[in-house]
């Protein structure tokens, strides 16, 4: 299918996708598995008008049964069905052609169990419908109480939420459901994203004033392209996008493909793709939904200054801890601060931030306000106040500390959050109240540590980003033809091809016999290094292959001896010797197999793999991308000039991976890998220089 078709029929899907999901009728197809969904519906409060269709039943869930489409009454919006593949093809292809605007297909056992052909029935037979699944719960729409879903999701109706986009049924209804109370809007289940995917889902959403910011659950991209689009039209749209991605272990991946048949691609990149497109991959589950609660109630930080109060002097040690691992600052009470704090403080009180006001000043509730407000004069972003109070035990005696919160929060003009020591550490009541108050509460310290790192990061990505003119939606997902063998350049080679298109490398020769390497060495000048070639030697190192420090004739006699009784040696590579390299850097492109070519930077030399200090990026890219890559590694202590050693040349190496980024996008439908280690960093002013290289490529047709 040609590009500008491909596009018609995503623009008539997602026509289609925000029509079901506002939709006015539903239609059940599926015998008694249509109850409880049509049960959830009714309670929900759905007010539009639901049908049912069974050729056998007069009724189900007491909704007189039709027994043909034909016999409707009107066209319904979406249909909901719950039947075996074979039947759901025939009956998506009836629904399509009488211009039924979408579907849910419920049932599974098409891709995701070795069944493609079935799923590639499935969707010719939808053809522009918006089909949801197959292998899908369904969606729930709270804000207008729409839900053509399995089961019950809860039916709390908030005026603004989080839209959840899921391939897991599960996800959405665990977020739902869960505790911590965080306002759904949305939840839009996918599974196996035949038709409709994750970008159709976030554009459709972008502009519905309801929806806060978006929760997705990803196992596998089908369209980085359209992904990106929608992600950026998110960013632009000032509503946060956190992911939960799938499948970043090797058993992980196995099992994606069982559970959705997505493919799920590489960890690293997808880390990098979600970072140029401002969106915020988050590590956990709970994670998730504490971040979510700060940007659902527009109580972000602007900044990673705090200010905390506790209780305790374990409460106040942690706190530390915890805001250290995260990145957030906690500055000393400043001297606006302390008179205030000094009058208010017990004797047996310390000042500093996180402030212990000690058991003391428990249960004063002018007091603990007073001191919070006090401690926020302090320059700060954000101000929290730590208590815990399980659901077992009464909490009257917590409530000065529950309404000093509230107070200081109608104070303070940057939020104030109320943090738990345990996730459990609050009775939902008590959440819910303070919540109304403006408090957002923070359940659990190190979700909640976690959860202030992400919404500073991503005040971090806008401004950045902003001022960059937006996410960077670019891919180079060009592929080689597989049909063609590819070929392992040899050192000599990788280097002469990389030279011609502007790498540094050092001066070199290649020879075959030990008369012509002395030759070469006195004319590049001593010393020198020397290097058995072959087909088959790529890791040198391992094998005893490289001879550094060769400083006169006799040296490079007996070296070049010695490496030519290496089996599969060819040639001898003689070459200049760097020997004021600040650091060791490894330069490499590789391919992901759904976002294309991307660049690795990291730690070079023989410890690379052990150190696994890298940064990757997806091409293209820039070159302020390319710095702050370099300069997330743990390397870059040592070329900034560690402890009183020189500084490196740090413009040099970026040049150096600029013309290496912009080769491999030359040749991006022939490039397989490219491995540049080491690249051996000078001096400052002295450069950069890619002293070992390994291209693979596929043959030229």
């Amino acid at each position: 299918m040609s590009t500008d078709a491909t596009d018609s029929l995503r623009k008539q899907r997602r026509e289609g996708l925000a029509r079901i999901l506002c939709a006015r009728s539903i239609v059940f197809v599926g015998g008694s598995a249509c109850e409880p969904a049509i049960n959830y519906c009714r309670a929900l409060g759905y007010s539009g008008q639901l049908f049912v269709v069974s050729p056998t039943r007069t009724e189900i869930a007491e909704i007189k049964c039709f027994r043909d489409f034909e016999d409707l009454p009107l066209i319904p919006d979406v249909a909901w069905i719950a039947l075996r593949p074979e039947d759901t093809i025939a009956t998506v292809e009836r629904l399509a052609q009488i211009g039924v605007a979408g579907a849910v297909c419920f049932g599974a056992g098409y891709a995701e169990v070795g069944q493609p052909e079935l799923q590639e029935r499935l969707v010719k037979a939808a053809g522009n419908m918006a089909l949801l699944g197959p292998n899908t719960t369904g969606f729930v729409n709270f804000v207008d109480r729409l839900a053509v879903m399995v089961e019950s999701h809860g039916t709390a109706v908030p005026e603004r939420g989080i839209a959840v986009i899921s391939q897991s049924g599960t996800f959405g209804a665990n977020l739902a459901l869960s505790n911590r109370q965080v306002p759904v809007s949305h939840i839009v289940s996918l599974g196996n994203q035949a038709c409709v995917d994750t970008a159709d889902v976030l554009e459709t959403l972008c502009d519905d004033p309801r929806v806060a910011c978006f929760a997705l659950y990803v196992e596998g991209i089908a369209d980085p392209t359209a992904f990106a689009d929608a992600a950026a039209r998110a960013f632009e749209a000032g509503k946060p996008v956190l992911c939960l991605h799938a499948g970043n272990s090797t058993a992980g991946r196995e099992l994606v493909v069982s559970h959705t048949a997505a493919l799920s691609g590489t960890p690293d990149a997808f880390g990098a793709f979600y970072r140029r497109l401002g969106v915020l991959q988050v590590p956990s589950f709970p994670v998730l939904m504490e971040t979510a609660k700060l940007f659902v109630a527009g109580r972000a930080p602007a900044g990673r200054r705090l200010v905390i109060e506790t209780a305790s002097g374990m409460d106040s040690i942690y706190c530390a801890d915890l805001a250290q691992a995260h990145g957030v600052v906690l500055p000393p009470p400043s001297a606006p601060s302390k008179p205030a704090l000094q009058d208010l403080l017990p004797d047996i009180a310390t000042l500093a931030n996180p402030l212990d006001v000690t058991m003391a000043m428990w249960g004063d509730r002018e007091a603990q306000a007073e001191a919070l407000v006090a401690l926020s004069r302090t320059p700060c972003d954000m101000a929290a106040l730590v208590v815990n109070a399980p659901s077992t035990t009464q909490v009257d005696s917590f409530f000065p500390a529950f309404l000093a919160a509230a107070r200081a929060q109608s104070t303070l003009d940057v939020p104030c959050y109320v943090m738990t020591n345990l996730p459990e550490g609050l009775p939902q009541q008590v959440t819910a109240d303070l919540r109304n108050a403006g408090c957002i509460v923070l359940q659990g310290l190190e979700d909640g540590f976690a959860a202030l790192d992400l919404a500073c990061r991503y005040a971090e990505y806008s401004n950045q980003l902003k001022q960059e003119g937006g996410p960077d939606r670019r891919l180079l997902a060009a592929c080689p033809d597989t049909t063609r063998q590819t070929k392992t350049l040899s050192e000599t080679d990788s280097k002469s091809v990389l030279a011609a298109a502007g790498v540094p490398v050092p001066v070199s020769a290649s020879r075959h016999s030990i008369d012509c390497a002395v030759q070469d060495a006195h004319a590049i000048g001593y010393p020198v290094v020397l290097k058995a070639v072959g087909a088959a030697l790529h890791h040198k190192t391992e094998v005893g292959g490289v001879e550094l420090g060769l400083d006169d004739e006799a040296a490079v006699r007996q070296a070049a001896l010695r490496l030519l009784q290496i089996e599969g040696v060819e040639t001898l590579l003689v070459e200049e010797m760097i020997s004021d390299a600040v650091a060791e850097v490894i330069v490499g492109i590789t391919r992901d197999p759904i976002l294309g070519l991307k660049l690795t930077i990291g730690a070079g030399g023989t410890l690379a793999e052990l150190l696994e200090d890298v940064s990757t990026l997806i091409l293209p890219t820039s070159r302020r991308e390319i710095e702050r890559a370099i300069k997330r590694l743990r390397i870059f202590r040592l070329i900034a000039g560690w402890r009183g050693m020189p500084e490196g040349d740090f413009d040099a190496l970026v040049g150096l991976v600029e013309k290496v980024c912009s080769f491999a996008e030359s040749c991006a439908e022939t490039i397989v890998e490219l491995d540049l280690n080491p690249v051996l960093v000078r001096p400052k002013s002295c450069g950069a220089v890619a002293v070992d290289a390994l291209l693979v490529r596929v043959d030229a047709p």
